[in-house]
């Protein structure tokens, strides 16, 4: 009976640990648990600090200057530019009579019916207007630019007087460029032009070439004033620095001319007796104008 009582109580014994062991393992577990959301919690924190630290900020703002660089390049501009053209000039004596089968018209007779003239012309001038890079390698641009300037007349070679020349344009520009260095970017432009050209002419010595009667005299050679409506095409390259500074090499390339019919021909006289010529018997031409300039965007 006695060994039976030292059985059941070693039962109870084990037993009783039995339930303190599975109670710390259960506490031990909980506590494990709570530890494992704290490490978890934490480590969240870290990474939310760590998104939001000075190195991240700096990361992010280096690539919205990436992304929004050509902004810097959008604004108004101003802008200075020289250059030079050639003018060609012929006339022909009665040639629109002729055409057209005038009744009663005659020639002049004053000067040589087959007169070729040429001038070589410098312009200076300048240019203000809007320009919009909408990526980083292209943009828009619209803008007037004047060039004014004078050239010397020539016959056979002959210095024969001065020529003013001066052109004024409304232009629309497609831009393209290229980043070369940190500061420097290397471009192009494409684009396309209306204005208005006005010239005159003033005689300022005389060759026996040029008349058939010497006895008329004009202080023009052709024209005291000719105006008319020029078309080109501008093209060129650039190179920018610091995205405000441009340098630009180009050129006008004329497509066609509109005579508005204001020009007013040179008018030669003889005492009272006055002689004016024919203005659509003079043909007119210019050469591609080359341009240099410098512009600031602001």
């Amino acid at each position: 009976m006695k060994k039976i009582f030292i059985v059941l109580f070693q039962i109870l014994y084990l037993s009783a640990n039995g339930l303190e062991y599975d109670a710390n393992q259960s506490e031990s577990a909980t506590k494990s648990s709570q530890d494992l959301d704290t490490i978890i919690k934490d480590l969240k924190q870290k990474i939310k600090e760590l998104d939001h630290s000075p190195q991240s900020e700096i990361l992010k703002k280096k690539s919205q200057m990436k992304q929004q660089e050509f902004y810097q390049k959008n604004g108004l501009f101003l802008g200075i530019s020289g250059g030079f053209t050639f003018n060609y000039e012929t006339y022909n004596d009665g040639k629109y009579n002729r055409e057209n089968n005038v009744e009663g018209a005659t020639n002049t007779g004053v000067l040589n019916p087959n007169l070729s003239l040429n001038s070589l012309d410098l312009l200076f001038g300048g240019r203000i207007g809007y320009q919009n890079f909408f990526s980083k390698y292209f943009g828009t641009r619209i803008y007037g630019d004047v060039l004014i300037g004078q050239g010397t007349i020539k016959y056979r070679n002959k210095e024969l007087g001065k020529n003013t020349y001066m052109l004024g344009t409304l232009n629309l520009d497609l831009l393209g460029e290229y980043p070369i260095t940190n500061k420097f970017d290397l471009g192009g432009f494409l684009g396309f032009n209306i204005g208005l050209m006005l010239k005159s002419d003033e005689k300022t010595k005389t060759d026996s070439s040029l008349m058939l009667d010497s006895s008329f005299n004009s202080e023009n050679i052709l024209w005291k004033n000719f105006l008319q409506v020029d078309y080109s095409i501008n093209v060129g390259a650039s190179l920018s620095y610091i995205k405000k500074h441009r340098f630009e090499i180009g050129f006008k390339i004329p497509i066609t001319f509109l005579r508005l019919g204001l020009e007013k021909p040179a008018v030669y006289t003889n005492g009272g007796e006055t002689k004016t010529l024919v203005s659509k018997d003079i043909d007119f031409i210019r050469s591609s104008l080359f341009t240099i300039s410098y512009i600031y965007v602001f």
